[in-house]
């Protein structure tokens, strides 16, 4: 499995299906806490592993590197933070879809974009209203304005901005308003016709609105069908109080759907709603046109929607990444250092020949030709003669040859065992790269190995200047046949008639 390069956590999510069927670029909501926990639903939490502020907060496929879409939609330091991920296939019910959260990069800074990962979204911070999303309506009360200032839409008595765009699937708006007196308020129109009816400025619109904070009672809830007010609740359980933002989601199936209603996270009421409206506008609302207050919308997104909705499913625990490493012959010890940089400080009380014995262990290819073991061999054998007497060197390499076909396992441990005894009085710089490098298959016939011993050793005599011992001892090897071959001749003259019964 791929990993996102530069990060060092990750965790797993399956997604569910929604028996209402597959989707595609769906957007689900993720809570990401600092802290511990246990994860569940929309809920996970980091483990003090990111960054206080979840700037370095990723989301992938399921291949584990492909980025996916994101915003955030709120954060509080050190505490937790609110994403909408855009999750690009979700299949039905029983399957499910699944995603990594990465975490755990110190340099890394918030990248998230609300236009990529809704359908439709406006923030409100270019300090002018964006025509190419928003348009007003054309009647109006005297003095109505709609402008964009401090990084919010300022709707003041009644123009309703609508978006340019059509929404004619079931959707969800999700919004953040306020409003600046207690006044009547009319946020969260879902379908709106511009100027229907429009000697009537409490109802230009055809479909469904959220209205709260009035000033002359309870808030209410309601519900527009061709300017026909339908109230869902009247309980005044909705509290509003001027100046306080509210989060609003209106979840709206349209067409034989049930529509739902939260604020705060609250669900007030869900009706059933088979209308056809005659507009696919959507728009944030307005305010209250005789009293003269202010709607203020910190910002506004459409998202798709079925019902049910696809749900969390598993969260898998905490993952790093697997270090894959590729050993050369002129590898040294300081090129280890940036490999582990990116996982948690090792202990104080770990030692290099604990390191060194996992690093032994690593994947080894399948096959390696001769010719690099002899090379490889000749390069380790020089470098050890130099600082330990040959001797040292014969007895313990030859004590790795014990049979005709030997494993891997076995030469590792072999060569562990002996490299060990060799750290004290040569270097751990290039030295371990190439003993490691030796071993790679994983069996290895040792016939071709010592049929080049005469090959080997005749570079070890080179190095330590032996020529000159061996040839003597070759010659003193031929002068004791020669002295045998004399023996035999002398007895034969002695004794002749065993020599006729020899021949």
């Amino acid at each position: 499995m791929a990993w996102l390069s530069g990060w060092s956590y990750r965790k797993k999510h399956d997604i569910d299906g929604s028996t209402a069927g597959a989707v595609t670029n769906y957007q689900i909501k993720i809570v990401c806490h600092y802290g511990s926990g246990t994860d569940s639903g929309e809920d996970v939490y980091l483990n003090g592993k990111c960054r206080s502020d979840f700037g370095d907060v990723r989301f992938t496929a399921d291949d584990g590197e492909t980025l996916l879409d994101y915003w955030m939609e709120d954060y509080v330091d050190s505490d937790y933070a609110v994403f909408w991920v855009e999750v690009p296939s979700i299949p039905a019910d029983p399957d499910k879809a699944t995603i990594y959260v990465y975490y755990g990069k110190s340099d890394a800074t918030y990248a998230g974009s609300g236009d990529d990962t809704f359908l439709f979204f406006d923030d409100f911070e270019d300090g002018s209203l964006d025509t190419s999303k928003w348009a007003l309506s054309d009647d109006y009360p005297s003095g109505s304005s709609v402008t964009e200032h401090d990084g919010m839409l300022d709707i003041y008595k009644r123009r309703y901005p609508y978006s340019v765009q059509d929404f004619p699937d079931p959707i969800a708006i999700e919004m953040r308003i306020k409003r600046d007196v207690d006044q009547a308020c009319w946020a969260g129109v879902t379908r709106f016709d511009g100027n229907a009816n429009p000697s009537d400025y409490y109802n230009p619109y055809n479909g469904i609105a959220y209205i709260m904070g009035k000033s002359d009672g309870p808030s209410q809830l309601r519900k527009y069908v061709d300017g026909s007010k339908t109230v869902l609740d009247d309980s005044g359980t909705i509290d509003w109080p001027e100046n306080t933002w509210m989060r609003v989601t209106f979840k709206d199936g349209k067409n034989q759907y049930d529509s739902y209603y939260y604020v705060d996270g609250t669900l007030y009421a869900q009706t059933s709603d088979s209308t056809t409206y005659t507009s696919n506008k959507v728009s944030p609302g307005a305010s209250d046109q005789y009293v003269g207050g202010h709607l203020y919308v910190d910002w506004f997104a459409v998202r798709k929607y079925v019902d049910p909705e696809p749900s969390h499913g598993t969260w898998y625990a905490e993952e790093t990444p697997v270090i894959t490493l590729e050993l050369t012959e002129t590898l040294s010890v300081t090129d280890f250092r940036p490999i582990f940089s990116t996982s948690k400080t090792f202990t104080e009380t770990i030692s290099v020949s604990d390191v060194l014995s996992k690093l032994v262990a690593r994947t080894f290819t399948e096959s390696v030709s001769l010719s690099d073991v002899v090379s490889a061999l000749r390069v380790k054998v020089k470098e050890l003669v130099e600082s330990i007497g040959l001797s040292d060197v014969v007895v313990k390499f030859t004590s790795i040859v014990k049979s005709e076909t030997i494993t891997v396992s076995d030469v590792l441990e072999k060569v562990k065992t002996m490299y060990r005894e060799f750290v004290e009085t040569i270097g751990l710089t290039d030295r371990i790269s190439k003993l490691i490098s030796i071993v790679k298959s994983e069996t290895l016939s040792l016939t071709d190995i010592l049929e080049k011993r005469f090959v080997i050793l005749k570079i070890l005599t080179e190095t330590l200047g032996l020529s000159d011992t061996l040839a003597r001892i070759r010659i003193k090897k031929t002068l004791a046949r020669i002295k045998g071959v004399t023996r035999i001749l002398s007895a034969i003259r002695e004794k002749p008639a065993e020599r006729e019964l020899g021949r």
